[in-house]
């Protein structure tokens, strides 16, 4: 994506609204606030297991005693055949016959039950794994569901993505709660449940931007005035690394949702590890969007969630107009949609 020329063309404001459509969450509720959303406007840039055949049970029916004998396997010896007599001599030197005495070894006939095998379970499950820098990895198992689609639901905070070729899914979350719990819907009344505890979620700031389809929008974290494009814009295009926030060097970018979805839910999230971070100043949060020929003239949904350090969660639920599009290309910047941080001395 090339960089804009960041050139201010005119302004607008937006009303933030005050609730969330839906929310399939557990624990703490977002605080809601309104806010005034100054929107600037910039120019064009340049540039299943196989079935088993089913088992025949035998079985006696208690009120007859009768047996399906066509269900169960009779157990014969092989007939033996009478022994020619066996010519002895006795003392005397008399030819006695000795008559051969063959005995039948028959086995008694019993009835012998095959019972079905249980089925395997098709419920879906997930695992939650607390990782550092307060992220919590998520594990899906959902080996009926492959390749389908599934919505993650966290403190308001929802996103998109596919199970693969054997119903799995793995991916690593932004905690919001430092009891978090987690939901995997896959519609029609399928999901699973999975908790963590995230004890070093007090040292983080975290900004959500969440929204639904192919909306054209990028949050953005301008660390101690940095320019666009420079270092210390953390963005999509330049995301930080863990690494950097557990030193306390910077911030760190996460995206969530699968592109490809259509329709699906989407959300990106700026972490800055204000516990401990080697510099103090303001990290300015704001949050732009593109207008195209998906979105112009359309109305434009959007939600800002933000986690204080040791704070409660808050969020603002943005609705906005979106040009004519004779200015697809053009950026609508949202410049007080997010609060920036300010970092202090630890």
């Amino acid at each position: 994506m090339a960089i804009p020329n960041r050139i201010l063309m005119g302004a607008a404001s937006v009303s933030a609204a005050l609730a969330i459509g839906f929310v399939m969450q557990y624990g703490p509720q977002p605080q809601y606030q309104p806010a005034e959303v100054a929107v600037s406007v910039l120019p064009q840039a340049e540039a299943p297991k196989p079935e088993q055949e089913p088992a025949r049970v035998a079985s006696a029916t208690a009120a007859t005693d009768r047996i399906d004998l066509d269900a169960i396997a009779l157990t014969v010896a092989a007939p033996i055949e009478e022994a020619a007599p066996a010519i002895l001599p006795d003392q005397e030197g008399t030819v006695v016959y000795a008559a051969a005495t063959p005995q039948l070894d028959i086995s008694p006939v019993e009835e012998t039950p095959v019972l079905d095998q249980p089925a395997a379970s098709c419920d879906p499950d997930m695992t939650a794994r607390s990782m550092p820098a307060a992220m919590v990895e998520l594990s899906v198992e959902a080996p009926c569901l492959p390749q389908q689609r599934v919505t993650i639901h966290h403190n308001g905070m929802m996103f998109s993505a596919m199970t693969d070729a054997d119903g799995k899914l793995t991916v690593q979350v932004p905690a919001l709660a430092q009891s978090s719990v987690f939901i995997a819907d896959f519609g029609n009344d399928m999901g699973a449940v999975a908790h963590s505890v995230v004890p070093d979620l007090a040292g983080f700031d975290r900004a959500v931007l969440q929204w639904q389809g192919d909306a054209g929008l990028h949050l953005h974290a301008m660390e101690f005035g940095a320019g666009f494009g420079q270092d210390g814009h953390v963005w999509a295009e330049q995301p930080g690394t863990v690494e950097l926030a557990l030193a306390g060097q910077g911030g760190f970018f996460t995206r969530l949702g699968d592109a490809d979805l259509q329709d699906g839910h989407h959300a990106e999230i700026y972490t800055f590890p204000s516990g401990q971070a080697a510099r103090v100043g303001d990290i300015a949060l704001s949050a732009d969007v593109e207008v195209t020929n998906g979105n112009c003239q359309k109305d434009l949904n959007a939600e800002a969630l933000q986690l204080s350090r040791g704070g409660a969660l808050a969020a603002r639920e943005l609705v906005l107009s979106m040009p004519q599009c004779d200015t697809v290309g053009d950026f609508l910047v949202l410049k007080n949609l997010l609060q920036d941080l300010k970092i202090a001395a630890n």
